[in-house]
């Protein structure tokens, strides 16, 4: 079973942005671009089988970014795969439960430090095995700075889809 957690940064308008990127690299390899999402990746069932057969439960994903104007008739877009960038496990229980439902808080100014981690690799993609449970999880924004965190429900025998996409296009 995947279960699919989209995180964006702003808004994404998926359908002007397919439209607009022209051969900008949409998905990572191995990843197809989900039919009735444009814009959006998914994982081969053969990728998410075999990391469930090896691990059992955990996350997955890969990080984005898109620069430019990507409206209809707009070229100018630019799209990125985030390699060898960071992402960061937090335990749900170390977050105040004020603030635990959505992970909304900055965890570097907290103190926190992450439960566990991954680096993206050349296609900005990442796997990591975790027990079941309920983290926060984040990735640096890298043009604007600061952690986006969000909170994640990882379930037995389950690998989760958590795709990071930091949207600065212009629509």
């Amino acid at each position: 079973m995947k279960t699919r957690f989209f995180l964006t940064a702003a808004a994404l308008l998926m359908s002007t942005f397919a439209a607009g990127c022209g051969s900008s690299p949409l998905c990572p390899a191995d990843w197809e671009e989900y039919s009735r999402t444009p814009g959006h990746c998914v994982a081969t069932d053969g990728y998410v089988a075999d990391l469930e057969a090896k691990h059992g439960s955990g996350v997955y994903g890969y990080g984005k970014w898109i620069t430019g104007g990507c409206g209809p008739g707009d070229h100018s877009c630019k799209v990125g795969l985030m390699n060898n960038e960071q992402v960061r496990v937090f335990e749900l229980s170390a977050i105040d439960p004020a603030d635990n439902a959505s992970c909304d808080v900055d965890a570097e100014a907290l103190g926190l430090s992450p439960f566990a981690s991954a680096i993206t690799d050349s296609e900005g993609t990442y796997a990591l095995a975790l027990e079941p449970g309920e983290y926060c999880m984040g990735m640096t924004d890298p043009i604007e700075g600061g952690e986006r965190l969000r909170k994640v429900v990882v379930e037995a025998d389950t690998f989760t889809d958590v795709v990071f996409v930091f949207d600065w296009g212009g629509y």
